[in-house]
């Protein structure tokens, strides 16, 4: 079995099969590769004694290269859980609901400042940890895994630390076993910090309370695109203008809601989303736009839209700012009217002159 051995094997066993009353021992097991082939055999090696009184050496040799390599997969397979555990900061836990014994990792432990071997290793060690306001629904998700009737258990909650503070966890678990009567024998799961990015979420959601306040004290009408032109969001005057609501508005394509065409010729208006991403920089509505509200009612319109960027400059949306102008409009025509009867006026004033000067003319011969 071992390749240049030409004399006793240096890992012979006889020494090990009596005691020192000359008595046999019980088995002795060892392993031993064999270095031409590579297989790995598992030898009991003991004495006992024959019929005749003589003790008699007796060696069962097991060829396990097969059970070998797959406790050495294993073996990797665990180690690398080990490493994404790691790597993404999740502890393990291993229940049996029926007696509610449950195996916590040390990292699970760690997470919340506590010592593995200072902990009861019982379900209830975790249920008592978690904060009184997120208790009942964690619990209605884990009886609804338990009861089968979600694919797996998922719960965010607040948990108390050994030091008294609450930070907040991500619970993930599935039932692996089950009876022939489809109760749950063993749940097995992980437990990650997430309060940072609770924290993160709680600004973000903040600042789009802030961003919509600010939008919603703003005159004109206000409405954001991402890249693809759908609508991101919209203040109260764009409803107004638009005759959409915004919670129907979100989603839908820019040009489905502010439909705007040309009052001359009454074409469709060159698509602002459109003209600010390829040109990339700020674009005014073209005069003369018509913008059809929802209802079909027309109003006049001026405004401009703009690039909207992320922090490495690339376009990541648009937002379009624009007003009714009708009255202004309006107004306006009325004055260029007035100008217009003005001029008229004068016009006709020079005429009546001059048409009075001919016949005084005539009179005076």
């Amino acid at each position: 079995m071992q390749q240049g051995q030409k004399g006793p094997c240096p890992f012979c066993t006889n020494d090990k099969l009596l005691d020192d009353l000359g008595k046999p021992n019980p088995p002795h097991i060892w392993q031993v590769n064999n270095t031409l082939n590579g297989e790995c055999w598992e030898c009991r090696d003991q004495a006992i004694q024959w019929s005749d009184g003589r003790l008699v050496r007796l060696e069962i040799a097991t060829n396990i290269t097969a059970r070998e390599r797959e406790e050495q997969e294993l073996r990797i397979k665990e180690e690398r859980l080990d490493l994404a555990l790691n790597s993404a900061e999740m502890g393990t836990w291993d229940w049996n609901p029926q007696t509610g014994a449950t195996i916590y990792s040390e990292r699970w432990a760690k997470m919340l400042g506590y010592d593995l071997k200072h902990l009861t290793l019982h379900v209830d060690t975790w249920a008592n940890l978690i904060h009184p306001d997120d208790k009942e629904q964690t619990m209605a998700s884990l009886k609804a895994h338990l009861a089968d009737k979600t694919p797996i258990y998922q719960a965010e909650f607040r948990a108390r630390t050994h030091s008294g503070e609450w930070r907040w966890m991500l619970d993930l678990g599935k039932v692996i076993t089950r009876d022939s009567q489809g109760r749950p024998l063993r749940v097995t799961g992980t437990q990650q910090d997430i309060t940072e990015r609770k924290k993160t979420e709680e600004a973000l959601r903040a600042s789009e309370e802030n961003l919509q306040i600010t939008l919603d004290s703003i005159c004109d009408a206000v409405i954001s695109t991402d890249i693809r032109q759908k609508i991101v969001r919209m203040n109260p005057v764009a409803e107004n203008l638009t005759g959409w609501d915004r919670n129907k508005a979100v989603g839908k394509t820019l040009n489905k809601v502010v439909q705007i065409i040309d009052s001359r010729t009454g074409k469709p208006a060159e698509d602002p989303v459109k003209t600010v991403i390829e040109a990339g920089d700020i674009a005014p509505l073209s005069n003369h736009t018509i913008l059809t509200r929802k209802d079909g009612r027309k109003s006049e319109v001026a405004g401009s839209s703009a690039p909207i960027r992320d922090g490495k400059g690339n376009i990541t949306g648009v937002v379009l700012v624009f007003r009714d102008v009708s009255e202004e409009y309006y107004l306006r025509k009325q004055i260029q009217r007035v100008q217009q009867l003005e001029q008229i006026g004068t016009l006709a004033g020079g005429i009546a002159h001059d048409f009075n000067n001919i016949l005084s003319g005539f009179t005076a011969t």
